[in-house]
Parts: structure tokens; C-alpha cells; sequence
């Protein structure tokens, strides 16, 4: 199964439809809460750790921290890439419902 499938509880042999839209934006609001909850905790984990190995680290300091940094430093960039595919799905997904909304409106404006 997919990870969206995972995420957003679709396929499965469930044999109905997927969420619907506003259950789905609802899902990454939660997933996007999630992530600034888990960049947070990475920021103030990259700062302990720089304490740590600068008092720690004896020979080569720079190149210590530099290295823990850079480690650090591609998880939080890929966390916001993450993020900002999140919030792009969720407008599509806002665009596209208000979108249905008008169309079912302009269709019953034409019935009468």
C-alpha cells in the first residue's frame, strides 16, 4: 500500500470510496501539525547536540560539529520538503471541493 494509502486509510479492500474531501484535508492539517511538532523537536535536538559536542569534542572541533550539522541539518530539509507537499496537496484539494461545490450548484441553478 502506498504511503498516502497508509496515511489517508484508502485501498484495502474496503470496497467503498476514499475519504472525502474534507476528511482528507483534515488529515494533513493533522500530518502538517505533526511535522512542525517534529521539526521543532529536531531543532532543539540539533542544539543540544551542538552543546554536546563542542564541549565533548577534543581534536577537531569544527569538523565534529560541521558533520553533526549536516547530518541534522538534510533530515529537517527533507521534513520541509515533506511539509510544503503537504500544504500544496491540501490547497489542491480545498480547490478542488470548492470547485465540485460549484459545479453541483451551477447544475441544480440549471434544473430550474
Amino acid at each position: 500500500m502506498s504511503l498516502f494509502g497508509k496515511l489517508f486509510g484508502g485501498g484495502g479492500g474496503k470496497g467503498g470510496k476514499g475519504p472525502t474531501p474534507q476528511e482528507a484535508i483534515q488529515k494533513l492539517r493533522e500530518t502538517e501539525d505533526m511535522l512542525a511538532k517534529k521539526q521543532d523537536f529536531l531543532e532543539k535536538k540539533i542544539d543540544m547536540e551542538l552543546v554536546t559536542a563542542k564541549k565533548n569534542g577534543t581534536k577537531n572541533k569544527r569538523e565534529c560539529v560541521r558533520t553533526l550539522f549536516n547530518s541534522i541539518n538534510n533530515v529537517l530539509l527533507d521534513l520541509n520538503k515533506t511539509k510544503d507537499e503537504s500544504k500544496a496537496t491540501r490547497g489542491k484539494l480545498v480547490f478542488c471541493s470548492l470547485e465540485n461545490v460549484l459545479q453541483s450548484a451551477l447544475k441544480h441553478v440549471d434544473h430550474l
